[in-house]
């Protein structure tokens, strides 16, 4: 197997375990909210962590974005799948 080959396949790896733990990290941050608003009923540390998940999603929707450059669209509503 070519070096690059190997790289690639090795960076794909890399992406779907940090995929993994990044939705896992966004869960727990889920989980926190929902136990800051409706156990602690402390809608400001709701907020906090609320505001933590977005900033993931943001990050993770940039990176998601920046792969799919140059990718046909695969919606089922689309003509071209």
């Amino acid at each position: 197997m070519a070096s690059h080959t190997l790289k690639k396949v090795t960076n794909n790896k890399i992406y779907r375990v940090l995929d993994a733990n990044i939705n896992r990290a966004k869960e727990g941050l889920r989980t926190c909210e929902d136990t800051a608003r409706f156990i602690l009923n402390d809608e400001t540390l709701a907020k906090k962590f609320k505001k933590l998940r977005h900033d993931i999603t943001g990050i993770t929707k940039e990176r998601s974005e920046e792969r799919r450059v140059g990718k046909e669209c695969r919606s089922r509503w689309s003509p071209y799948h």
